[in-house]
């Protein structure tokens, strides 16, 4: 232990020494420190500014001017110009800006109807790159303030496309029977309704859905310059099916009876179904399509034929798929226990 204590302090004597002459040195020069440690600074922020120099440059997107503390009773009736930006800013974060990287604004807080020439305030919402701004331009803007009017219009929906053919269409209705159109007294004038649209291509169940509203004056075209309250109604729209299909079983119809001596063992049909069509009552009681008959009269072979159904009794408005025809084959074969001969082949020999 005693070693260890011995070796630590000599340790400690040997760099004793080495520091003292740099502390030393460091006493009787602390102005040069003082001036090195400023010329590096500089030199840090001359290389710095060498690889990202600041420049001033114009904007390449002109920014829209907004309202700001609009009195309650009073609209802006004019559209504001939009305004040009020069700006200071680091050249690598020139390229990234956007309009979204700055505010362009006119305070309106306590004044009346008339018409004013407003100083436009541009400000940024980043400091990346140092961002300033250094000049707008035009320097002034023109704002025209009137007074706030309201009034009520109906609300015209309109139906756009039409469901599958099976299906029907009611009449929209909505929430709002009117709605409260403000704004200047030249654009609320012209407003005449409260329009919107509703899409049902293709749809097959009922339509339940907000819809936002539009002002439109009374040939239909957009009145811009206004509000609508409420903006969105609640629209609904029936769409019921009118039309059911399913696929029905088809029955051959057989009339008339082998020749003596034979008898039907088999009847089929193909094809199997078809795809029968109408209104809903009809569609939940139909089983079968019959055929037109297929006559076996004296056959003593088997009878194939094409044959039409039989479509006489289907209700108004029902239909089948397809062409309506099918083949039907009747297998005629040999009684069983019957050893005489045919008429029809006695009358042959």
């Amino acid at each position: 232990m005693d070693s260890v204590r011995i070796v630590i302090r000599e340790t400690g004597l040997i760099l004793l020494g080495l520091l003292r002459p740099t502390l030393r040195s460091l006493r009787d020069n602390t102005g040069l420190a003082g001036v090195s440690i400023a010329l590096a600074f500089g030199l840090w922020i001359l290389v710095t500014d060498a690889e990202n120099p600041t420049l001033t440059r114009t904007l390449p997107m002109n920014l829209e001017v907004q309202p700001r503390n609009v009195p309650a009773d009073i609209v802006v009736e004019n559209d504001l110009v939009s305004v040009q930006v020069r700006v200071r800013v680091a050249d690598h974060v020139f390229e990234s800006l956007t309009a979204s990287d700055f505010e362009a604004v006119v305070n309106l807080e306590g004044l009346r109807v008339g018409e004013y020439n407003l100083t436009p305030e541009v400000r940024p919402l980043t400091s990346r790159g140092g961002l300033q701004v250094e000049q707008v331009s035009p320097g002034r803007v023109s704002v025209k303030l009137s007074p706030l009017v309201s009034k009520d219009v109906p609300v015209i929906l309109d139906i756009k496309g039409s469901p599958p053919g099976e299906y029907t269409v009611s009449d929209p209705t909505t929430d709002d029977a009117t709605v409260r159109v403000s704004g200047a007294q030249i654009s609320v004038d012209l407003v005449t309704q409260a329009y919107a649209v509703v899409d049902v291509t293709g749809r097959t169940s009922p339509i339940e859905q907000s819809i936002r509203l539009a002002a439109r004056d009374d040939r239909g075209n957009a009145v811009e310059g206004v509000t609508l309250e409420p903006g969105l109604t609640n629209v609904s729209v029936d769409i019921t099916q009118i039309v059911y299909s399913k696929p029905v079983v088809i029955e051959p119809v057989i009339e008339g009876t082998p020749d003596s001596g034979y008898e039907i063992s088999a009847v089929g049909v193909r094809p199997v179904t078809v795809i029968v069509s109408g209104g809903e009552q009809f569609i939940s009681q139909v089983q079968t399509i019959k055929t037109r008959p297929v006559d076996v009269e004296g056959a003593d072979e088997d009878v194939v034929t094409t044959v039409s159904l039989d479509l006489a009794g289907l209700p108004e408005g029902s239909r089948v798929t397809g062409s309506g025809s099918v083949t039907v084959t009747v297998k005629v074969s040999p009684r069983l226990g019957a050893y005489q001969l045919p008429e029809s082949r006695l009358a042959k020999i």
